[in-house]
């Protein structure tokens, strides 16, 4: 096919029009003192000593020297070059280079001749090179292409700080790829032909109009037809249009065809029905040139909050792509690549792509169009300072992208950049500036394609806007679509990725990780604690997704990211917060698990993440919603509910007669779980359905039950407290408030305090539930920019005897450590719940190793050390805290609490943050 070098056709078939491809090896040189033009480079290959491969970037080609985290990076002017031989058969015909992408400033040249220039990257585009080229014969194609606006400007020797000199989206944000990183080819035809088709569709009746812009550059008139078949895509037959046409020598203009199309199958995500629009120009029954461009039959509209997709509301369920290449910097040319990375997330249940701050290749749009995915795209502004240093090659940048793909169905949004905070502009003179040449932008893209949707950025409410993208805030007169969702909660490093970087990136940011576990000795666990932040991760993404479909004011969510992103770029430390790695490989949500929680038709229970568990004499009732962005209203639906403890069936219910209005959400019923007496503290797996004709739409949910009438009575030792709570009065009586025990009774306290650290050096037992702030840092269970937590408990510790979990910390824990203290412990303790956490910086991620429960010996008594967040916890409400409080008293109080590791009585203040510092 013709579609990475077809220009302003988004597809393109053989015809009367002739090919040649041009990728393959070009001679190749570098020019970092810009010498080339003034001394002729551009008239052969014979300066050029070295070789390279067309398609790609040329930092992945070994070009350049080690920068940052780069293996090769070189700033400045090459020259690519090649001849050719041009067919005889040529003679006559319009001759065009055609060049599907480039880094960033290109000159062509052919047969020593200058054939034009072009500034930019996102599209496709193309020389007239017809009077240059000698048909029948070799030909030199020579093009200078330079990746920086200024060529003689120093070579940068890092790559994570931000140049607003050129322009920068995500595709070349990570570094300035340079090269020509799509195919080129000559293409010829008559000197009469189809320069460019723009289709609109109608839906109701469904109808293709086609405006087709003609150029006849020959030296008489033209008297001709226009003849349009509209087939399904890869048919035959289908309907036909036509219109005559006159077009003098020498100029170019527009006709419009419009055809009906009876019993048109529409493009949806769910059923991406295609067709072609076959177009042939004639003058007396002679085909002078023909193409055909694929499109689909839809209609995306807005009616005040909501976004409608051919009439009916519409969820976007996106994920980001942030441009992240390891293995070829730029973006791949290999439409193969985009189907398999579409089809990986529409099995996960996506729908919709958001490409920060690009446009995506043409192979991408293709492969949307036939997977079923919608395409935000963006101009390359990565932030708002890149956007007026380059307002007019930005201009034309609006033209050209939606002229080459503005009839792919997939293509349905549009903006002008990312994240354009007008409070990073102190001055108002410059703040209306920037407004204004966004306001032009935006009404450029309009002008030029006014169905579609278009706004000024992705990020913040900046009109004018047909829809917003808010990060803060909403817009409530406009569908809502949440930016960058998911509080940027990452996951820990994986050092074992480090083999498959046989690109141009070297991964320096694996290698400290790696460094760092190795000199903790973590090694042979951190396989462990990097698995169980992979966990962590896929609860949070299912806890964040299910929260925001319970807000009726947003339509959709571009979730962030899809991939994780790597270090050492202008955007500081890596971004490990993907569904799936560098790579596109699973960390741990399954399709399964993807597809669920994306549903268009999302059960959903009102039970937040704090409140996962119940007591099992009690049992507990939980209202059940429904966010229905299905087909069609549910009037008659049948709502089904099954509990159970390691796959036996706990208790079922079902109701009927559910209904749901299309386009919103509504509570369809309320699920009792009745008394479980009698069970051990346990979790259970909660699985909703609601059934409708012949779909059910399901969802599930784990809860963890505990037994209140297990809690300890009395014990064979005394305890007391200093730690105030009504709860221990009540569950524990036998708890005496006050002062210490005799040794070797039992003292709950919350610092150590002197009669704490008398108490342990005389053989008492200290059951530490650690005051809030007094020990370090609180903790996040779910942490966002950047952090990730990766825990492990040791299930075989008799302090945790009984209490329900398999090794990792799932939302029975939420409580506990939502808000518990962060223990920076010796190493030479062994954690009974511990592991490691990442903090985030601006140049680098900091692994550091947390404990929040654990024990020692400390002079002659004993420590339980606690940093979960128990005490405040220590309530009806959360019978977590209670089950887990009564663990670990039964466990101080016992025979077996013989800790194997000692700590010196100085090392409790060493572990202590001063009161001077915990004042605010």
């Amino acid at each position: 096919g013709f579609a990475v070098f077809a220009g302003l056709l988004a597809a393109q078939e053989s015809g009367p029009r002739d090919r040649l491809a041009l990728d393959g090896v070009w001679s190749f040189e570098l020019d970092p003192e810009d010498i080339g033009q003034k001394q002729g480079w551009f008239a052969g290959m014979s300066r050029m000593s070295a070789k390279i491969r067309v398609p790609g970037a040329w930092q992945a080609q070994g070009v350049g020297k080690p920068v940052g985290v780069l293996r090769h990076h070189y700033e400045g002017a090459v020259w690519y070059g090649r001849n050719v031989a041009v067919p005889s058969a040529w003679h006559g015909k319009k001759i065009e280079l055609v060049v599907g992408g480039a880094f960033t400033y290109t000159t062509a040249y052919v047969n020593g001749l200058l054939a034009g220039v072009h500034e930019g990257f996102s599209t496709p585009f193309r020389f007239d090179i017809t009077p240059l080229v000698k048909p029948g014969s070799t030909n030199a194609i020579v093009l200078r292409v330079v990746n920086v606006k200024d060529p003689l400007k120093p070579q940068r020797r890092v790559l994570n700080v931000r140049d607003t000199s050129d322009l920068a989206g995500a595709l070349n944000f990570a570094a300035p790829w340079g090269g020509i990183y799509r195919s080129v080819s000559l293409e010829a035809h008559e000197p009469v032909w189809v320069e460019r088709i723009a289709i609109t569709t109608a839906i109701a009746p469904a109808a293709a109009k086609l405006t087709v812009r003609l150029r006849n550059d020959s030296d008489t008139e033209l008297q001709g037809e226009v003849d349009v078949r509209i087939v399904p895509r890869g048919g035959s037959e289908g309907a036909r249009g036509a219109t005559e046409v006159r077009l003098p020598a020498g100029s170019a203009g527009e006709v419009g065809v419009t055809v009906p199309v009876a019993d048109a199958r529409l493009w949806s995500p769910e059923s991406p029905n295609l067709y072609e629009a076959r177009v042939a120009l004639r003058k007396s029954g002679r085909t002078l040139d023909s193409t055909s461009q694929v499109f689909g039959f839809r209609e995306i509209r807005t009616e005040g909050q909501k976004l409608l997709l051919n009439g009916r509301p519409l969820y976007l369920r996106g994920y980001g792509d942030d441009s992240s290449e390891m293995l070829t910097g730029a973006p791949p040319s290999d439409k193969a690549v985009y189907l398999e990375r579409l089809r990986t997330a529409k099995a996960l249940g996506f729908n919709a792509v958001r490409f920060h701050s690009t446009t995506p290749a043409a192979e991408c749009f293709e492969a949307a169009d036939e997977v079923g995915i919608l395409v935000a795209a963006e101009l390359p502004v990565a932030y708002q300072e890149y956007l007026l240093p380059h307002k007019d090659l930005l201009r034309n940048e609006v033209v050209r992208i939606i002229d080459t793909h503005r009839n792919h169905p997939s293509f349905f949004f549009f903006t002008m950049g990312n994240e354009f905070g007008l409070h990073r502009i102190p001055d108002e003179r410059a703040k209306e500036v920037f407004l204004v040449a966004v306001r032009e932008l935006v009404l450029l893209a309009k002008s030029r394609y006014p169905e579609l949707l278009v706004s000024s950025n992705s990020g913040y409410l900046v009109p004018p806007m047909d829809v917003a993208v808010p990060y803060r805030g909403l817009a409530t007169d406009l569908p809502n679509i949440k930016h960058e969702y998911g509080a940027y909660y990452s996951t820990l490093p994986d050092p074992s990725l480090m083999p498959s970087f046989t690109g141009p990136f070297q991964p320096l940011w694996l290698s400290r990780a790696k460094t760092w576990i190795e000199q903790n000795r973590l090694a042979a666990e951190y396989r462990i604690y990097l698995v169980n932040s992979w966990r962590l991760h896929a609860a949070g993404v299912k806890t964040y997704i299910e929260r925001l479909r319970s807000i009726r004011e947003f339509t959709g969510y571009f979730y962030w990211l899809i991939n994780d992103y790597p270090g050492g770029t202008p955007e500081g430390a890596e971004w490990n917060w993907g569904w799936l790695d560098l790579f596109w490989q699973s960390k741990y949500i399954t399709p399964r698990d993807g597809r669920e929680m994306n549903a268009a038709v999302l059960p959903l229970i009102d039970s937040p993440v704090n409140s996962r568990t119940l007591w099992l004499e009690e049992g507990k009732t939980i209202e059940v919603l429904l966010s229905n962005f299905g087909e069609s209203a549910i009037a008659d639906g049948k709502l089904a509910w099954e509990l159970r403890a390691g796959g036996e069936l706990v208790a079922a219910g079902r109701s009927s007669a559910t209904a749901a209005p299309l386009g919103t959400i509504a509570r369809i019923g309320q699920i009792r779980i009745g008394k479980l007496a009698g069970r051990e503290a346990q979790g259970f797996d909660l699985e909703i359905s609601v059934a409708v004709g012949s779909a059910t739409y399901s969802n599930r949910w784990k809860l963890w039950g505990f037994p209140r009438a297990g809690l300890l009575a009395k014990s064979d030792i005394p305890v007391s407290s200093l730690v105030k709570s009504a709860a221990l009065k009540r569950f524990f009586p036998f708890i005496r408030e006050g002062d210490p025990p005799a040794p070797p009774g039992v003292l709950v306290a919350s610092d150590f305090s002197p009669p704490v650290l008398d108490f342990l050096q005389h053989g008492g037992r200290v059951l530490l539930l650690a005051e809030p702030g007094r020990f370090g840092g609180r903790t996040a269970y779910f942490p966002g920019s950047g952090g990730a937590l990766g825990l492990r408990i040791d299930t075989g510790h008799v302090s945790l005897r009984g209490f329900p979990n398999d090794g990792y910390p799932d939302l029975q824990f939420y409580n506990l450590l939502e808000g518990g203290t962060q223990f920076a412990l010796s190493p030479k303790l062994p954690d009974i719940i511990g592991g490691l956490r990442m903090t985030r910086t601006n140049r680098e991620n900091v692994l550091s190793r947390v404990t929040f429960l654990s024990e020692a010996r400390v002079g002659k008594g004993r420590l339980l050390f606690c940093g979960l967040n128990v005490r405040p916890n220590l309530d009806e409400t959360c019978p977590e805290a209670l089950y887990l409080f009564d663990r670990l008293l039964r466990y101080v109080a016992s025979a077996e609490f013989e800790p194997a590791v000692g700590l010196a009585v100085e090392v409790m203040d060493e572990i202590r943050v001063p009161y001077t510092e915990m004042i605010h």
